[in-house]
Order: C-alpha cells, then structure tokens, then sequence
C-alpha cells in the first residue's frame, strides 16, 4: 500500500508539471508593438476590421497615405505581411523634441538676440510681420501664454511612446519645448519688461497654430506626427483651398521611420505646405559625418543648422548633405509653458523657428505665390557662413529674401 501511494504521488506530481508548463504566463503573452500598416488602396472599414480581427486596436486611419497606424501583437504581424492586400508592416518608432539646455556661461542677456541679428525689428517696421499665412508649430503644444496668441491648436492621438498620456490632457504645452518654439516664430511681445520679457518672433503676424504630438517628456510617435500633417492637408492644404502654409517640425529621429512617413511628409509638401525642420543636434566639433536627422532628410523638408552670435555653427548642429539653411540656435530666450514662463533653449529646434518664422514672412511678402517659390527664395538669398554640410546655402535673410534690404548691409 506504501508503494502504491508514493507511484501514486509520482505519477499525480508529473501530471500537475505537465499540466502547469501548458498554462500561459505573462511572460509568454505575445508583445503588443506600435505599427503601419500600408495597403494598396485607401483604408476603411474593411481594413480596420483587419486590424482587430488580428487583436489589435487602429489609433489612424490615414487619408493622406493608404495606412493605418496600429498596436498589435507581435505574433500577429507576419499574417498581416502575408495579406496580398497589405504592402508594408514598419514599426512606428518615437520621435522626440531636441534641444539642448543652454549653460549660465552661453546664456545671452539680449533678449530674442536671435530675430535681432536676422534684423526682425527692421522687418515688422516695414510691415512685414507674415499677416495671413498659417505658421503651424507640431511640437508639444504652445502655450497658454501672454505673448502666444494661438487662432488653432488640435491634440493628435496618443501623446507619447507607447502611448503616454502626459501630465496634460488636453492641448496646453506640459513640456515647454513647443512654447519655446512657437515664441520665436510668432510671439507678440504682450509682455514688454526688458530684458526678460517681452518676446517677439520672427513673424507676430502670421496666424499661428498648435499642433500637439508630443507628451511632457518631450517624445511622441510618428504615427501622430503623420496625423498633425493630415490635419494641415485636410484643414488648409492645396486640396482644400491653396492657403499658404509653413509647418515647423523641431522634432525627430536618428531612426528612419519608414516610406510611410515618408509618404506623409511628401503628401503634405505637394499640398502647399512648406516644411521647416530640425537638422538635428548629433553633430561633433570636428563637423565630419551625415548625422542630419529625419524628417529633415527628406527632400520634402527644408533642414536647419545652428549659428551662435558670432555666425558659427556649435559644435553639436548636425552636418550632412541634407542642410539647407543655418540659423540662430544658441542661448535662445524664448516663451516657455506658463502664461509669463520665459527661459533659455540651445539646439536646431530653436534654429528652426527663426526660419519658419522668415518663410512666413517671404510668403506674406507677396514676392512669391507658392511655397516652392519660398524655399527657393530661402535658399538664394542665403548668406554664406562656410561648407554647405555645415550650414547649406548660409544663414537665413528674411530681408533680402522679402525684397526688404540685405542682412549684409543692416549687420
């Protein structure tokens, strides 16, 4: 009887071990991953259905490009792939806001330094302030702010990677990077306490607008930058009326995200839209190397160095092939979150806006009548600083490329 009893034990002890390694553990659940999904033709209820047949849930349905931006198991990708209606399955990697933090040592007293030496005061005297054309800062928000007057602002999606809702729950700035960015776009100067108060942007007449695709830690996905790129398409791009817009991206990845983003981006650009974006800020002291990052590779997009107040480029702005202009970036002192916040930013992101802001000017100006004409005229009338890969065709002048003077004969 003993021995039946500890067979028996044996026996029913192997049973429970074979049974148990059968029960799933939360480490064995497939992982969930952030993708695109692209087709051959335009998305609808039918491919959404796709998705969540598939277990996963569609953060865009797309109309700009024939995808959907989806959170799916990763066991359920290669179906997909497999699917002859499907042409492409590509992860929707981060993109984040890129500045540096400036040091007591590069801090400028002078306030908005940056318009000033693209002569800015000399500009709005003339009437040149980018009246009528929209200036869209994609970002984490703009504002509420004394000196931001936002006429649009849109929250796209799920802020954040993997899907982070932030601090904020609606379309304020909870980061400060994207206020930062838009004051030296569009600021207006409510405020007027010198020096540390008082911002003025390139272009404080342009219609500014808010774009939120990034969380309070400054990151985000693609999948909502493509989103804010639709939004600009469908509420103002060429298909909707022509209205000249200017998009600022200080916002990127070293990473390519993918033809899908490219698509997006180049959509939207064949739509009326000029693109300004960071070049990025991986560059060294040496200034060797293509470290320009996307989206300012595309051809789509118009990439923005750094320059400092003596015209240099700082040793950490990208270099590569893909630089068109060079602008101030250095010890900017900008609009942050909070309706009076103010404080210094270094990197390409604040390079950036001082170039949306002088596109909008050139393209209120009424020298130019498409945003192909703009680019060009940004380009042309550059400045030479030095070697193309550092700083492209030179530094920005709103003046000359508006018909207003030269930054040669105010400097």
């Amino acid at each position: 009887m003993q021995r039946w009893t500890r067979a028996s034990l044996v026996v029913m002890l192997g049973l429970v071990l074979v049974v148990g390694s059968t029960v799933p553990t939360a480490a064995q659940q497939p992982t969930p991953v952030d993708v695109f999904v692209g087709f051959r033709s335009r998305p609808g209820q039918a491919e959404e259905a796709l998705i969540r047949q598939a277990s996963g849930r569609v953060r865009h349905r797309y109309t700009i490009v024939n995808a959907i931006a989806a959170r799916l198991p990763s066991t359920a990708l290669q179906a997909l792939r497999n699917n002859p209606n499907v042409t492409v399955v590509e992860p929707d990697i981060e993109v984040r806001a890129i500045h540096i933090n400036a040091t007591d040592s590069q801090k400028e007293v002078k306030n908005a330094w940056g318009v000033d030496r693209l002569d800015g005061e000399v500009l709005h005297t003339a009437g040149k302030t980018g009246s009528g054309v929209r200036l869209a800062i994609v970002d984490s928000g703009s504002g509420p702010h004394q000196d931001l007057n936002i006429a649009s602002e849109n929250r796209l999606g799920c802020i954040g990677q993997p899907c982070k809702q932030g601090s904020g729950s609606g379309y304020d700035d909870d980061n400060g990077h994207g206020s930062h960015v838009a004051g030296s776009a569009a600021a207006k100067a409510g405020n007027t306490e010198a020096p540390y108060g008082g911002v003025v942007g390139m272009a404080p007449g342009a219609t500014l607008i808010s774009l939120k695709v990034l969380g309070a830690d400054g990151g985000g996905s693609y999948s909502d930058v493509v989103a804010a790129l639709e939004w600009l398409v469908n509420t103002g791009g060429g298909t909707l009326g022509g209205t000249l817009q200017v998009a600022n991206f200080s916002l990127g990845s070293s990473g390519d995200p993918g033809v899908t983003v490219k698509a997006a981006f180049d959509k939207a650009y064949n739509n009326n839209i000029l693109i300004m974006a960071a070049a990025g800020n991986s560059g060294n002291r040496a200034g060797r190397g293509d470290n320009v990052i996307y989206p300012a590779r595309y051809e789509s997009a118009v990439a923005v160095a750094a320059t400092d107040t003596s015209d240099k480029r700082p040793s950490w702005s990208s270099t590569g092939p893909a630089v068109d202009l060079a602008a101030p970036g250095v010890s900017i002192w900008s609009t942050t979150k909070g309706n009076d916040g103010y404080g210094y930013m270094s990197g390409t992101s604040m390079a950036t806006p001082h170039a949306s802001g002088a596109a909008a000017l050139v393209a209120a100006s009424g020298v130019c009548s498409s945003h192909t004409c703009v680019r060009e005229r940004l380009l042309s009338t550059a400045n030479s600083l030095g070697p193309e890969n550092h700083y492209g065709r030179g530094l920005v002048d709103p003046l000359e490329a508006t018909g207003t003077g030269s930054l040669e004969t105010h400097k």
